[in-house]
């Protein structure tokens, strides 16, 4: 039997999205038998809208045999279904190591949460102010982390090329892992890296783009895998193995999922992830309460697989869909 729900969960800050600012985040999951799934689109990002992937896993609920709606078009509702059906792999490694995520929070009281949950990698969002701000944000993360963190930047497309290449200048010193896309224009990132010498990360700028565009030259180092956004956990898998041959590094990464599908994205990590990269799954310390009890916990900078698995949704917070 497969039984669909909502959930909405609050932030702990409202977050800042294309379409405006949300204190909540509204979701769907999907259950057959012991195995659960996510369907959670974020507006501004993913093609389909709530609306429709609810409308998508009804017509699989229905016809669970039929995979005619499982298409890039509604990528959280193969997500969610692929989830049913993976199930977890007993020889997988155990713990995933997460980046911590910096975005506009006050510095006195987000760099003590992420000490103590032992973040060795931290992402920190720039490019939301002033070039001059975004520097000295960077500089004292750096200074107060000290240089044994891995420090990844991501500006989301904010600057153009001369923004950017003042910003690299401002910084150096400051050893960074990557900076996760830095300009408006993506055709310009083979010359960013060349005159700041500076490690790119490629994420939103392929989705509309071959990723063929960005293999001519060495100018990317990682690729950011969205799984909800680009089509799925079979299809991050295989965009993983592709990239390794032009000698990317695949990073993938959540957008705000719950603990179920955190915990998804924690399994595909441990199946085809790199062992001791660490992943984009901080926007869950985001989240005010979760619908997994109890919630999945970061400690030494990673996430317990086998601890997550134990951890049991709780159908009290859930509203049944007929």
């Amino acid at each position: 039997m497969i039984t669909l729900y909502r959930y909405t969960l609050p932030f702990v800050r409202p977050v800042a999205t294309r379409h405006g600012v949300l204190a909540t985040r509204t979701g769907l999951l999907v259950r057959e038998g012991d195995a659960w799934g996510e369907a959670a689109p974020w507006p501004g990002l993913s093609r389909e809208s709530l609306k429709e992937a609810e409308a998508g896993l009804k017509i699989w609920r229905n016809d669970p045999q039929s995979d005619r709606i499982l298409t890039p078009r509604l990528s959280s509702v193969v997500s969610a279904v692929e989830s049913v059906r993976w199930v977890p792999d007993p020889a997988s490694p155990i713990k995933i190591p997460i980046n911590g995520l910096l975005s506009d929070e006050p510095l006195d009281s987000a760099l003590p949460a992420l000490r103590t949950a032992g973040f060795r990698t931290v992402k920190i969002k720039v490019g939301r102010q002033s070039l001059r701000a975004d520097v000295e944000r960077v500089c004292e993360v750096y200074e107060q982390l000290g240089p044994d963190i891995k420090l990844r930047l991501d500006a989301n497309r904010a600057w153009t090329l001369s923004e950017a290449l003042d910003f690299a200048r401002r910084i150096d010193g400051i050893s960074l892992e990557y900076i996760e896309e830095p300009l408006q224009n993506p055709a310009e990132l083979a010359q960013f890296h060349n005159r700041s010498g500076l490690p790119v990360a490629v994420d939103e700028s392929y989705w509309t783009r071959p990723i063929t565009d960005f293999t001519n030259g060495c100018f990317v180092h990682a690729l950011i895998i969205k799984p909800t956004i680009i089509g799925g956990l079979i299809t991050a898998e295989r965009v993983a193995e592709f990239v390794r041959h032009f000698g990317w590094q695949p990073v993938f990464s959540a957008v705000y999922e719950s603990g179920v599908g955190i915990r998804a994205l924690a399994r595909l990590a441990a199946r085809c992830g790199t062992p001791g990269v660490a992943m984009g799954y901080d926007t869950y310390r985001c989240l005010a309460d979760d619908v997994l009890q109890p919630r999945l916990a970061f400690r030494d900078g990673a996430l317990d697989l086998a601890e997550a698995e134990r951890a049991e949704v709780c159908v009290e917070k859930l509203q049944e869909l007929a």
